[in-house]
């Protein structure tokens, strides 16, 4: 499935690839730096364990299901203690491009006025449909909440839908007036929903003299390839040339053509900022 080959990007050195020659070794990075962290610090603080970070637990799990484009599906057992959401006060569905998201003690969502910072409201729908159910069989029995389109005029269509998939996301229910529940939001069906792509990945050679490198990636919020002359284990001050990929936006793919006489021979990373929930 797409969404695990995507997943697959957001680790470390995952294998070596021969095409033609060209010696290539694929990484990727990174997950998203906070603002003002230097990208040194960033390299120190990714080796930390989960549990070192900061996110709190309600948040690093991840128990709401973003499904398509407007619909986020949550378990019964958030709305109320007997699933009814008889009492439902609100929900809200969070997003910020720079990981600003955090959850208080009664885990109310703190989210600072920012650039890249925004709240939807959430209107309860009753259970998940059954297209839905029957793709996904292990939330059948979830609640359905779409996204209200009136405060964002966008979030209907594809475009509105693809921003929201590279921030930070978090679903907040007000259960009853005296019990709020958050969690984080897991996307990989509306990632499969809207961005289903079977085209070539990896290193191709479209016309003589032309390299092209296609990644797949629709929650990156921007993506460079970085050409290296020797190894990882072998660079020592290696001069290394950067090339920008351009996103696709039907495909969520991104890629770059390169003169296939710069990238002979060559070893590259890429280099992404894409936000990776901490479970």
């Amino acid at each position: 499935p797409k969404h695990h080959h995507h997943h697959m990007h957001h680790h470390y050195l995952h294998h070596h690839q021969t095409t033609s020659r060209l010696r290539t070794a694929i990484a990727s990075s990174l997950s998203s730096q906070h603002p003002g962290e230097s990208s040194e610090a960033h390299k120190q603080h990714k080796q930390q364990t989960p549990r070192e970070r900061v996110w709190p637990e309600c948040l690093g799990k991840c128990r709401a299901f973003f499904v398509d484009h407007q619909t986020i599906a949550v378990p019964p057992e958030l709305i109320s203690h007997h699933g009814g959401g008889a009492n439902l006060q609100s929900a809200t569905l969070y997003a910020s491009r720079d990981a600003q998201i955090h959850a208080g003690l009664a885990n109310e969502v703190n989210l600072p006025h920012a650039d890249g910072n925004a709240s939807f409201s959430l209107t309860h729908v009753g259970n998940v449909t059954p297209e839905i159910a029957n793709r996904f069989p292990h939330i059948s029995h979830y609640a359905a909440f779409q996204l209200d389109t009136a405060s964002l005029n966008l979030v209907a269509n594809k475009q509105a839908a693809a921003y929201l998939l590279t921030c930070q996301l978090a679903v907040s229910i007000q259960a009853d007036e005296h019990t709020t529940y958050t969690t984080g939001v897991q996307t990989a069906g509306v990632l499969d929903s809207l961005y289903a792509y079977d085209g070539p990945l990896g290193v191709t050679f479209p016309q003589v003299g032309v390299t092209r490198l296609t990644l797949w990636a629709p929650t990156a919020q921007n993506v460079s390839a970085r050409f290296y002359n020797s190894p990882p284990d072998k660079r020592f001050d290696d001069q290394s040339a950067l090339y920008e990929l351009t996103r696709d936006d039907d495909s969520g793919t991104w890629s770059v053509d390169i003169p296939s006489d710069e990238a002979y021979n060559k070893y590259f990373v890429y280099e992404m900022r894409v936000f990776v929930p901490w479970t």
